[in-house]
């Protein structure tokens, strides 16, 4: 016998959909501005936040030259033109930050595709 994975339904946007794109990207960057941990730790908490993608290029990333240190505000959503995908704006002691979110469908977990500095900052 051949198990299927069921289908995951098309994600829609709704309030909660933004609340926990927020929630996940704010909790992505706040385990991702910890320069002062070990590399061991610091992966240990981030990677599983991460998606396959993303944790290929992370995990190559030195702890210790993450510029940021602290998240200072909430995040807001700037870009959700896509259902699938959430970008977060989140002030740090370093400027903004943006952080893409993306999911595989209505109630999978948001993951952080990729983290920078807002462009110009």
């Amino acid at each position: 016998m051949t198990e299927t994975t069921p289908p995951v339904a098309s994600p829609t946007w709704d309030q909660q959909a933004r609340r926990e794109a927020i929630t996940a990207a704010e909790e992505v960057l706040t385990a991702f501005a910890r320069p002062d941990i070990s590399q061991g730790e610091w992966w240990r908490d981030l990677g599983p936040m991460m998606t396959p993608s993303a944790r290929q290029v992370y995990n190559s990333v030195d702890v210790a030259a993450v510029p940021v240190r602290e998240v200072k505000g909430k995040g807001r959503i700037a870009d959700d033109s896509s259902p699938y995908l959430a970008t977060v704006e989140i002030s740090t002691d370093r400027g903004k930050y943006t952080v893409l979110m993306a999911r595989t469908g209505q109630g999978a977990p948001w993951l952080a595709e990729r983290i920078e500095p807002e462009r110009g900052s």
